[in-house]
């Protein structure tokens, strides 16, 4: 039930029925949509428990109390009123899902951002007691050029009453204030909003200070301008912010940093209504005095919500990194392999987080038996690495034409197979499929002629792919020369067909230590199905081109 005075924010009240679902009715929503499509703002009355917000208002004023005390603390905007606080999600006593996974938030949040939003922004604005008339400039939070689609909002809880005498915030919610600073990009400092431009606006409607007490939550789109206001009162007035972003919004890079030691928590309450984006707080120290940002989400110690993968040739080599990689940053993988042993030995380790296929991928039987396993035993599919592949060098004089088709039967039919199969769930998820291709394509190796035209056809149906499926990252990966089996195979049985000066350099690379290991590429490839930029589908890339120097260590 929505309330509103005369150009006031509106107030949306929870019904019985809608506290008892645990959700907004479709009609309640329609009106809480139209007041953020209107005024960029919106209060949800009464969706914390105050117990709740009482408990972590107690910590938190400790906490600011301490924080003033050192002189090194830094302020908001050059005023010793206001300053940024984490709230104390290291403990376990803190943590509740009415305030970091809010149902009726998170409804909101699918509805005006899209579906599965991401959840990529947590701290908490303090303005400090007893600063009376130091209020914020006017301003708005994006400092760029920034789209004009409800891409981003701000949830703020407040921790203590926002009464008439005692609010935190001045919005101007006009047409202006969605407008981008034509000249401003990421990275700079947030211009004030100039004189002339607010005087425009208040010949058109005046700035709105909303009224929100505990249990509540203001919903603000982030393109709106505002401004903190004074605290004369003698307790600090603390408001968490929790920013979503529309997953239609192509920034790849902000994290939450969370506790990995919580982990549990986060995970379990992401699902399939937000996409919980986040690095360990240590990690993120690290790298933000590193001034590393592109790497941060790469670690082993990130928190994502927990994806499923297919690796396929995954029982040793650069399979077995990749597979190993994705495990440790806690994805489910279904692994496939001809030999049942090796991945056995992963499941026993791993247990919950892997199941396997054994069999030949040429059989078309198995293709769907992977896909069938996958969404049997973890509902859905994230990502596809297609890693698979023989090699057999024969001079074309010498090679039955049998014996050329079986090369393709592997690295070539095998995979389109797996890959078909897999459509229709990469195009639910949006996912990803990692072909791995060879630097031979473009080279001419005497008794390669299989392998090397085997992997120039995957790197066709690749790029052909990612024209098709638009909603499918589709990207071909070249490992470079990597201490694995194929390696040894070529040192041991190439000598007879291949030309001499190439078998050469072959041995003499893997004799002077020249050959990477496979956890490089594997790591580099694991990323990249993990978290994959849409700009990377239809390219084909070596693993270590600059245009994956993000994932790369």
């Amino acid at each position: 039930m929505a309330v509103a005075s005369k150009d006031d924010v509106k107030q949306i009240f929870l019904t019985e029925e809608e506290r008892k679902n645990g959700r907004y009715s479709p009609r309640t929503l329609v009106e809480v949509l139209e007041a953020m499509n209107q005024d960029g703002l919106v209060v949800l009355k009464g969706v914390i428990p105050v117990e709740t917000i009482n408990k972590l208002n107690k910590n938190m004023c400790a906490d600011a109390d301490r924080r003033i005390l050192d002189p090194s603390q830094s302020y908001n905007h050059g005023l010793k009123s206001n300053i940024l606080q984490r709230p104390p999600v290291n403990d376990p006593e803190y943590l509740s899902k009415d305030v970091y996974f809010n149902p009726y938030l998170l409804q909101l949040a699918n509805a005006y951002l899209g579906h599965r939003p991401v959840w990529n922004w947590l701290t908490a604005n303090t303005a400090l007691a007893h600063t009376g008339g130091m209020r914020q400039p006017v301003h708005k939070d994006c400092n760029f050029d920034h789209p004009l689609f409800p891409y981003i909002f701000i949830a703020n809880i407040p921790l203590c009453d926002f009464s008439t005498t005692c609010r935190d915030q001045e919005v101007a919610s006009t047409p202006e204030s969605i407008r981008p600073y034509p000249v401003a990009r990421v990275g700079e400092s947030i211009p004030p909003i100039t004189t002339e431009a607010k005087e425009r606006r208040l010949k058109v409607r005046p700035p709105i200070q909303p009224a929100c007490y505990r249990g509540d939550i203001m919903v603000r789109d982030i393109r709106t301008w505002h401004a903190g206001m004074p605290n004369s009162s003698g307790e600090h007035r603390i408001m968490l912010g929790l920013g979503y972003q529309s997953p239609s919004y192509p920034n790849y890079t902000m994290r939450l940093h969370l506790p990995y030691a919580q982990r549990e928590f986060f995970l379990q309450h992401g699902g399939d209504l937000v996409d919980v984006r986040s690095c360990d707080e240590h990690i993120w120290n690290w790298v933000f005095n590193h001034r590393c940002i592109w790497r941060i989400w790469l670690s082993s110690d990130c928190i994502m919500s927990p994806k499923v993968f297919i690796v396929t040739g995954a029982s040793k080599g650069i399979g077995a990194a990749i597979a190993q990689r994705l495990l440790s940053q806690s994805h489910n993988v279904v692994l496939v392999a001809r030999s049942q042993e090796p991945l056995e030995a992963v499941k026993k380790s791993h247990s919950s987080q892997v199941e396997y296929v054994a069999g030949d991928v040429t059989d078309a039987s198995v293709a769907r038996k992977i896909i069938d396993v996958a969404i049997t035993s973890f509902g859905h599919i994230n990502g596809l690495v297609l890693n698979h592949g023989v090699l057999a060098p024969k001079k074309l004089s010498e090679v039955s034409v049998d014996e050329f088709r079986q090369v393709y039967d592997v690295n070539v039919f095998s995979q389109l197979a797996i890959a078909k199969e897999a459509l229709v769930q990469l195009r639910k998820s949006k996912g990803c499929i990692i072909w791995i291709s060879a630097a031979t394509v473009n080279l001419t190796f005497v008794a390669w002629a299989s392998y090397s035209s085997s992997k120039a056809a995957v790197n066709v149906i690749a790029t052909h792919l990612a024209a098709e499926e638009p909603d499918i990252i589709s990207v071909s990966i070249e490992p470079g020369r990597v201490d694995t089996d194929m390696q040894a195979g070529i040192r041991s049985k190439g000598k007879e067909s291949m030309d001499s000066a190439i078998y050469d350099n072959f041995v003499d690379t893997f004799n002077q230590g020249g050959l990477l290991r496979p956890e490089q590429p594997a790591n580099v490839i694991a990323g990249v199905v993990a978290a994959p930029f849409s700009e990377l589908s239809g390219k084909i890339l070596s693993w270590d081109s600059p245009e994956l120097a993000c994932y790369q260590e």
